[in-house]
């Protein structure tokens, strides 16, 4: 079972099916899925003991990020040897820095995202607990 953001609602993913969430908890829990984030310990608690119904299928292509409007977007530079050589700095001697960016940076699971020409180019994804990057190949390469 995954949380997701179904074309604006929040929604539990199980075996191909959404489960409205706001409908399954008969309106415990809000239909935004931003706002779940405020309430998660108790969510989690619910949804994991929660007989939740069928669901329904959806069109993969509604799906939306799931936190779509969050309250900060931090980011990690130099983090790594390369990077740092890549970029043209010094690797740190210290932490790396840490640097905001905008909210817009957040997208769904699909979607067209345009690329600057030139410069170092990294798509991370975050879910959960675990990370990934993505190496984007370039004119900078």
């Amino acid at each position: 079972m995954r949380i997701a953001n179904l074309a604006g609602r929040l929604v539990l993913i199980s075996g191909g099916a959404a489960v409205d969430v706001g409908k399954a908890s008969r309106g415990e829990f809000d239909f935004d899925p931003q706002a779940i984030y405020d309430r998660w310990e108790a969510f989690t608690a619910w949804a994991g003991q929660a007989e939740l119904p069928a669901g329904d299928p959806f069109d993969e292509g509604d799906l939306r990020s799931p936190a779509p409007s969050p309250r900060q977007v931090l980011a990690i530079g130099l983090n790594y040897i390369e990077h740092a050589a890549e970029s043209g700095y010094a690797v740190p001697e210290t932490e790396p820095p840490v640097f905001t960016k905008f909210a817009s940076c957040i997208t769904g699971p699909r979607g067209d995202i345009t690329l600057p020409e030139g410069g170092a180019h990294r798509l991370g994804s975050r879910a959960g607990r675990r990370h990934r990057t993505l190496r984007v190949p370039g004119p900078s390469r």
